[in-house]
């Protein structure tokens, strides 16, 4: 599953919440073309010259694209915004990041890795265990300096190789992580927290 797939999951979900329209407003006649999920990565700015505005924002900030949407719904909207930077909201950063670069700029560019998994055994029968992450083109070097290691020493190696996203306005800690766990981490947002609470809107609004 690809982040636009997530993201475009997390639209149909607040499709329904507009199209319930639990107060009976007369909705935009473009309402349809204009509804999302809201993902905002910065805190909107106000005023002039413009600053943050306090959190969290007020009721009916997002009326333009979800126009009409009861308060609980969009208080549970607002706190998932990636601007928190915390816990969900985390991983709904990394996908509207993610997102935004297959969209509006070019496919998400990966970086091919591995981990370095080495079993020394040295001859008075001390065993260590070391992983390491390596960079496609990394020169391996030893992992002990030369006098740790005597003549008589056993060193199992092994490699298990995956693949980053190599997008620098992730930040360093994502960049490092497994595609697959990364995209794992945004499904659960969508599966676990956003679409049983949007079911909860519609069965209560």
């Amino acid at each position: 599953m690809s982040t636009y797939q997530i993201r475009s999951a997390l639209d149909h979900l607040t499709f329904d919440l507009v199209k319930l329209n639990p107060n009976a407003i007369q909705l935009p006649a473009n309402w349809v073309r204009r509804c999302e999920f809201p993902l905002l990565t910065e805190i909107p700015a106000a005023g002039n010259p413009p600053s943050p505005r306090d959190l969290p924002l007020p009721f009916n900030y997002f009326r333009k694209t979800l126009p009409g949407i009861t308060e609980k719904a969009f208080t549970f909207i607002e706190g998932l915004q990636p601007y928190y930077r915390r816990n969900a909201a985390n991983q709904l950063r990394l996908l509207a990041q993610l997102s935004n670069i297959d969209k509006h700029r070019h496919l998400n560019v990966i970086n091919p890795q591995a981990y370095r998994r080495e079993v020394t055994v040295f001859e008075n029968g001390v065993e260590t265990l070391t992983i390491r992450r390596t960079e496609a083109g990394a020169e391996l070097e030893s992992l002990f300096p030369p006098e740790m290691m005597p003549a008589r020493v056993k060193v199992q190696r092994g490699f298990i190789p995956f693949v980053t996203f190599a997008e620098a306005t992730l930040g360093k800690g994502p960049a490092t992580l497994p595609v697959d766990h990364v995209l794992e981490l945004c499904v659960d947002v969508a599966e676990k927290v956003i679409a049983p609470a949007c079911e909860k809107f519609l069965d209560n609004p």
